[in-house]
């Protein structure tokens, strides 16, 4: 006959994690923990312009066509766009 160890903690969901655990734990290495010293990507709208560099988020794009030309906020009143194209 043979004898099997009862601990009474086997049986339970608890007692099954924590086996599976006992027996995963050597052959995967501890759990990694979250990027808690990472900061999270830019969304799209915080997105530097390329031609004056401040946020995307206050620009306006205007399509004509396969073109597309964007219109920086603060833009000095010269009569010609940063597009090169008249304002």
């Amino acid at each position: 006959m043979a004898h099997t160890r009862h601990t009474g903690t086997r049986h339970s969901p608890a007692g099954f994690a924590e086996w599976l655990d006992d027996r995963l734990l050597p052959i995967l290495g501890p759990p990694p923990l979250g990027p808690y010293d990472v900061e999270t990507p830019p969304t799209p709208d915080h997105l530097l312009c390329p031609l004056c560099g401040t946020p995307m988020a206050g620009h306006t794009m205007e399509r004509d066509g396969a073109h597309a030309f964007i219109h920086c906020p603060g833009a000095h009143d010269t009569g010609v766009a940063e597009t090169g194209r008249a304002a």
